[in-house]
């Protein structure tokens, strides 16, 4: 994270008008698309029903991604004393970043029969992708990166907007949508998978 936003900052000191509501945009397609891809194929490798695979997705990325990308930062904003801009994709441009929640929802499906630990990647890429859209949206609708204090806000900010909704896209709302026995079929794979895990690299 504190990497991602040495690197935009340095960006927005140098290339002027390179921070911009397109930018942003861009950003949190790719981060609408991967966001879903993790639920929808988590979920379908338990149990094949695809709609409520995807639905889960489509669910978890809408609200996760929105609340990551723009809610979190924009109130962020707001309670340290910046005029912010409420910008919400699924809103404002909603055939872009709908299409990219469809898209990502039929790719939860059909990728993991091509790569069996395609959900590492996504998951690990759509965490990237979440922190680089909550600093491009914060230096675009209302910072300018351009003081120490700003900088603290920043790294504070984000470490909320990521980490809450991560909570909210991969645990809170599965467990609300699904029943019981299939949300806990999930969480005990997901426990014994890192388990073996770090028990194989300890026996290396």
């Amino acid at each position: 994270m504190l990497l991602c936003l040495t690197s935009v900052l340095i960006v927005n000191k140098y290339v002027h008008g390179y921070m911009n509501e397109g930018l942003f945009s861009k950003i949190h397609y790719v981060h609408l698309f991967l966001a879903t891809i993790t639920p929808v194929a988590i979920y379908y490798a338990f149990n094949k029903d695809a709609v409520r695979a995807i639905g889960v997705g489509i669910l978890s990325s809408s609200i996760g991604c929105t609340v990551s990308d723009s809610v979190f930062p924009y109130i962020g904003g707001h309670l340290f004393g910046y005029n912010m801009t409420l910008h919400i994709c699924i809103l404002d441009e909603p055939q872009f970043a709908w299409s990219a929640i469809f898209i990502g929802g039929f790719a939860g499906i059909f990728l993991p029969r091509l790569f069996k630990k395609i959900t590492h990647v996504t998951h690990f890429v759509h965490t990237f992708a979440a922190t680089m859209a909550a600093i491009v949206y914060l230096l675009t609708f209302g910072f300018t990166g351009s003081d120490t204090v700003q900088i603290i806000y920043l790294i504070i900010i984000l470490f909320v907007s990521v980490l809450v909704p991560c909570l909210l896209s991969d645990i809170v709302i599965p467990s609300l949508v699904f029943s019981e026995s299939s949300f806990n079929e999930i969480m005990e794979h997901h426990h014994g998978h890192s388990h073996s895990h770090a028990h194989s690299h300890t026996k290396d």
